[in-house]
């Protein structure tokens, strides 16, 4: 456990400001807050107390608890080396496990391109340098001719033309929105995703009742399908989006009707308990304008349904698809 004091917090509050301006410190109210509630309880959590303290600033609980743990509200943390880092003035950190971080959480926005760029090639990629940089650098994605901008869509990006090949030569630079298009799907599922985008919704639903239907399955003792419509219920109404869907309004498919790919169904595997998978069922709407009522939601894989939501229409998924279809003939002639 470790302390800052006053003159340690404003040498990192004076540091980090001078890099990015952007940055504000915590205001003193809320400081305030944060000792009493550590004095009530003994210790901050990322639940509970921080979210008091965010609501008193108009904060989000997780911006409250990176300042705890690099030390910034002046409590007593267990992230040391990160609330040394920011005592000093560093950007970066190494902890425990040896593996090198930011000491802010979006300091890459306050760097240079070139040293972001190359510290994001890191951390995806092996034996890279800033020559190898400079050798794959492009003005403009070569996916969807957009010029690279810093930050939002048309920011460069390094995606793996192969997902999981750490390799420098599976390194490709392309746009932020093509990268999250692109997912890690093949060309043939992204065309059979963008073929999907433009059926009629009375044709989606179609092909669904086509396939097999789930029975008989169970999710915590209780009717599989209706506890997957009530999660969906809870989730949607947190998030403010209409609901109204009864089961009788669902088509429960077997398997995705876009990919085709059979469904991952909670609870029938330990590993369903580590977040969605790619097969993982997932409710899509339709008409991303309308909510979740009758004749708007079909059940597609968690996969086809980030593409889709990540893709601003069919024809970039097709654009995507091509490309990599092209980067993947070009790196087979270079093997």
């Amino acid at each position: 456990m470790i302390t800052l004091t006053a003159e340690q917090i404003e040498a990192g509050r004076t540091a980090v400001i001078a890099r990015n301006p952007s940055w504000e410190p915590t205001p003193q109210e809320a400081v305030t807050l944060a000792h009493e509630l550590f004095r009530k309880h003994g210790r901050m959590s990322d639940r509970n107390e921080c979210a008091q303290v965010g609501m008193l600033i108009g904060w989000c609980r997780e911006k409250v608890w990176a300042r705890h743990r690099m030390g910034e509200l002046g409590l007593p943390t267990a992230f040391v080396e990160r609330a040394q880092a920011f005592a000093a003035g560093h950007v970066f950190y190494f902890d425990p496990a040896g593996v090198e971080r930011y000491v802010l959480d979006n300091e890459r926005k306050g760097l240079p391109l070139e040293r972001a760029l190359m510290d994001n090639l890191r951390t995806k990629f092996d034996s890279v340098s800033k020559a190898f940089l400079a050798s794959i650098w492009v003005p403009e994605c070569p996916c969807c001719g957009v010029t690279f901008e810093r930050g939002g869509n048309a920011s460069p990006s390094f995606d793996h033309l192969i997902p999981g090949i750490r390799s420098r030569d599976n390194a490709r630079l392309i746009c932020q929105l093509c990268n999250v298009t692109k997912l890690d799907a093949t060309p043939d599922q992204l065309h059979r995703i963008a073929d999907w985008m433009t059926l009629t919704p009375a044709a989606m639903i179609e092909r669904a009742q086509a396939l097999p239907q789930i029975e008989g399955y169970r999710l915590n003792n209780w009717d599989g399908r209706r506890q997957l419509l009530s999660m969906k219920k809870y989730a949607a109404r947190k998030a403010g989006v209409e609901f109204s869907l009864s089961l009788d309004d669902v088509v429960w498919s077997r398997s995705c009707p876009a990919l085709g790919v059979e469904f991952d169904l909670p609870g029938v595997t330990q590993a369903d308990k580590k977040g969605p998978k790619r097969n993982s069922l997932s409710f899509d709407r339709i008409d991303p304008r309308r909510g979740y009522v009758a004749g708007n939601v079909v059940l597609v894989s968690h996969q086809a349904n980030s593409i889709m939501g990540n893709a601003t229409s069919p024809d970039r998924i097709r654009r995507v698809a091509d490309w990599f279809d092209w980067a993947l003939a070009q790196g087979r002639r270079a093997a």
